[in-house]
């Protein structure tokens, strides 16, 4: 899902200040003790920078977001010579952090990584903050392995600008080594676009990689972890000591020996992971001199069945090279040659990795919680890296684990080119790189129009994603109940009554999330074509080896003590949760299982330390607020801190805004699929100003969840308003249409519903998701809560008219661009265009 509005958090964080805004909300007074920076440091009085420098970004740069009359824009303390060569950063002059404000109050360690090309020194720490963002503010660089190589504070300022801070004396820095250069926002509220560093960013004197931008919870932390890709707009002022690498003067080594990244003897600590999903892992690494790449390496155990297909990325996830690896042998390390060697360049950053079609991958958790240096590479801090799903670049973290991928690497015996080449496999052809640019404000790169199986790609990076149908093969009922096929989406009710099965399978509702107990056999509701996940009410006798029977539903709203968890504290509930899945486990009977949460999505009150632990526990998620119908909850959602500042809760955005905080609660991120509950009409609520739901909204709240990333709708048909208990039984015509129309549109989407979403952004005031198959791109779009036009500007590559899909229209993009009107915060268009 891309999000043109505020992040609202990097990622899920434990923290007491959560508890204590909810329990404002809820009339508790809790104490909160902030932290403050590290004891034992002695930053640096601050002063200007001096000699003439390059900076990543531009001099100039502001934040599109206007100061107010009373605010100056802050000056960058640098001399003249300074601010002209930081024109010839990786950013044009107006590049402007589009939300210069995150809503996180946390303390938080910000930074960028960096590799000099040339031999220099930084002078000076740049970052940009508005008087949102309190100081006092300490900035660091560090070695690209958590070593502390200066440490310097800033002014006090009140203005708005870039902000620096003399480092003196300079530090010298070594080219194609990589450094982090961060400073600490002691309160929150700093710069932050995500999928700013979607790709890198080269000039003359600095390679800025993919995914440059790290962060890390805490003062004087050493920051390694990325949420999307986010640019934090953190800045070094670097002097260059010499002339950047010119490939046609470099002199001609003698060639040497290959070797690799890791020690030749390395061999895991630990048995294969238990993971069986298709996932794709590898490592990062950048050579310390030009060469070429001949050859790929990984580590596998018996149990990591094959085929194995190796793959040679550079920094943004371009293809250099693919290849198969040899049928299994021995255990240990596998090696394939490349066709063709491929030419790798001294300061850049590039990726190796394989795909474990079945899981069961080498795993160190932590090898990498410092890099790796050695004569030929640098390998950073958080190195291995992972993207479930096959042809999909790996950008992903989990605690800084080695998957145990390498090259087999050959200094340069010639001058290689300018670009590396591309090598492509005995079978398959690999598409050239791109030339490194500066990245415009939307990155413009060119699709490919299939991927190597033959289905349709966009050369653009993917999001975290759980991997699609195909994760469900790991049970044998949901496999044989059709639940692989790319065509299945779930719609389910919650707690439907079996005798009501046809009438909603009428409807488009394809599974019951639990079942009314009430003497009906189970293939009551399973003859009709619709699974159930059945409650514990059910008795492992009355749900036999039906097929339709896919999983077992383990508890409602745990974490809150409710569902049979009550206790005396969050941990005493886990506790609870972990008998309910023991037992579960013990039946050993190929069914998934599946719980669904509440309040703990909020990160206040409920369960704040232990919500993470409840997910790891489960197969499938699922999470229920009815923001459009219950004052109450809009109410806990404006006192939780990672909603949006000034955003109305009584809309679509609340349900994709759930979606995203349960993937933030998963290890790794969106590794495994949640649905959204949505409310049919009044949902058994007391409270004054409570409301029933209409279509259009249940239209909305539905599509905003699928936008963000929900793998799973569930409906809750429990009404209270007058016309019925069971509201899509007993409610009207007008409410069965409408959502029947809702669930078919969802169901003639699966296919591509079912497809990962790829990093782009559109334009602003836009929540949208971008996917691509069968030879179109498909762009679900909505509004971050208003109306109007909206104008869109399409990634490069896509060509032919634009068909507005279900609404008998059609509209033109000039130069890649065009716009479309929506009406209500919940309408939704979706658009298909052709890969060109």
């Amino acid at each position: 899902m891309t999000n043109s509005s505020p992040s609202v958090s990097l990622r899920r964080r434990k923290t007491r200040l959560a508890i204590l805004l909810a329990a404002i909300a809820t009339a508790v007074v809790i104490v909160v003790s902030l932290v403050s920076p590290r004891s034992g440091t002695d930053p640096g009085e601050a002063a200007a920078a001096t000699p003439a420098g390059v900076s990543v970004f531009g001099e100039n740069a502001t934040p599109r977001t206007s100061p107010t009359d009373e605010e100056t824009v802050g000056t960058v303390a640098l001399s003249a010579a300074t601010s002209a060569a930081a024109a010839t950063g990786a950013f044009p002059e107006d590049t402007t952090p589009q939300n210069p404000v995150d809503p996180d109050r946390a303390s938080v360690e910000l930074g960028l990584r960096f590799t000099p090309r040339v031999d220099g020194t930084v002078a000076g720490i740049r970052f940009f903050r508005t008087p949102a963002n309190a100081g006092p503010h300490v900035g660091t660089l560090w070695s690209g392995t958590g070593e502390v190589l200066a440490r310097v504070s800033f002014p006090d300022s009140s203005t708005t600008g870039w902000h620096t801070a003399e480092i003196s004396p300079a530090i010298a820095v070594t080219a194609g080594t990589p450094y982090v250069v961060s400073y600490l926002a002691p309160s929150g509220r700093y710069a932050a676009d995500e999928h700013g560093f979607d790709v890198g960013s080269d000039t003359d004197v600095l390679d800025i990689p993919r995914g440059a931008g790290v962060f890390a919870y805490g003062a004087g932390v050493f920051p390694t972890e990325n949420h999307r890709n986010s640019n934090y707009y953190v800045d070094v002022s670097f002097v260059p000591g010499g002339d950047p690498t010119d490939p046609e003067e470099t002199p001609e080594p003698q060639p040497t020996a290959t070797s690799g990244a890791l020690p030749e003897d390395l061999e895991p600590e630990q048995d294969a992971d238990p993971d069986r999903s298709t996932v794709e892992v590898g490592m990062r690494f950048t050579p310390k001199q030009d060469g070429t790449v001949t050859a790929l390496r990984f580590y596998r155990f018996d149990d990591n069945p094959g085929p194995h297909r190796g793959t040679l990325w550079n920094a943004d996830g371009t293809v250099l090279a693919r290849a198969e690896f040899p049928a299994e042998g021995e255990a240990g390390w596998q090696t394939v040659e490349l066709e063709e060697s491929v030419a790798v360049r001294a300061g850049a950053e590039y990726v190796v990795s394989y795909l474990a079609r079945q899981g069961r991958y080498a795993s160190d958790e932590h090898y990498f919680d410092s890099g790796v240096e050695n004569e030929y590479f640098s390998v950073p801090v958080g190195a291995g890296v992972y993207a479930y799903g096959s042809n999909t670049f790996p950008a992903q973290t989990y605690n800084n684990s080695n998957y145990y991928v390498d090259v087999r690497f050959a200094p340069a015996a010639t001058p290689p080119p300018g670009e590396p080449t591309a090598s492509p496999s005995p079978s398959t052809p690999a598409p050239q790189p791109s030339p490194s640019t500066s990245p415009s404000a939307t990155p413009t790169p060119s699709p490919s129009a299939t991927a190597p199986d033959g289905t349709s790609v966009l050369d653009l990076p993917t999001e975290p994603w759980w991997g699609g149908p195909q994760y469900y093969a790991q049970w044998d009922k949901a496999e044989a109940a059709g639940w692989t096929d790319p065509s299945f989406f779930p719609i389910s009710v919650f707690f439907g009554k079996p005798s009501q099965t046809a009438r909603l399978a009428a409807m488009g509702i394809n599974t019951f999330m639990g079942a009314e107990h009430d003497g009906s056999r189970v293939s009551a509701i399973t003859r009709h074509g619709v699974s159930l996940i059945a409650q514990d009410e059910w008795t492992s006798a009355e749900v036999g080896s039906d097929p339709g029977v896919v999983g077992w539903h383990v508890s409602d709203e745990c974490e809150m003590g409710l569902g049979g968890c009550a206790s005396t504290g969050e941990e005493g509930s886990l506790e609870i949760q972990k008998r309910f899945v023991a037992d579960l486990r013990a039946k050993d009977d190929g069914r998934f299982l599946q719980a669904n949460f509440g309040n703990g999505v909020l990160g206040t009150y409920w369960s704040p330390e232990t919500m993470d632990d409840h997910l790891a526990l489960m197969d499938v998620t699922s999470v229920d607020k009815y923001a459009y119908t219950s004052p109450h909850v809009q109410d806990l959602f404006r006192g939780s801190p990672f909603w949006p500042d000034g955003r109305d809760p009584a809309s679509s955005g609340a349900y994709g805004w759930q979606q995203d905080r349960m993937e933030g609660y998963m290890s790794p991120v969106a590794s495994q699929p949640n649905w959204v509950f949505v409310e049919t009409a009044k949902p058994y609520l007391i409270e004054a100003g409570a409301t029933t739901i209409t279509v259009e909204q249940i239209r909305g709240a539905v599509w905003n969840a699928i936008i963000h990333g929900a793998a799973g709708i569930a409906y809750f048909q429990h009404n209270n308003n007058g016309c019925g208990n069971y509201s899509l039984i007993d409610c009207g015509a007008q409410l069965q249409e409408g959502v029947g129309a809702v669930n078919q549109q969802v169901a003639d989407l699966a296919p591509v519903i079912n497809t990962p979403s790829y990093s782009w952004t559109f334009g602003e005031g836009l929540e949208t998701a971008l996917k691509a198959h069968d030879g179109s791109a498909y762009i679900m779009a909505m509004t971050d809560g208003g109306t109007g036009e909206r104008t869109f500007t399409l990634p490069g590559g896509l060509t032919g008219p634009i068909e507005v899909v279900g609404e008998d229209r059609t509209l033109t993009a000039t130069d890649g661009v065009f716009s479309d009107g929506f009406a209500a915060e919940n309408t939704v268009h979706i658009y298909r265009v052709e890969i060109g």
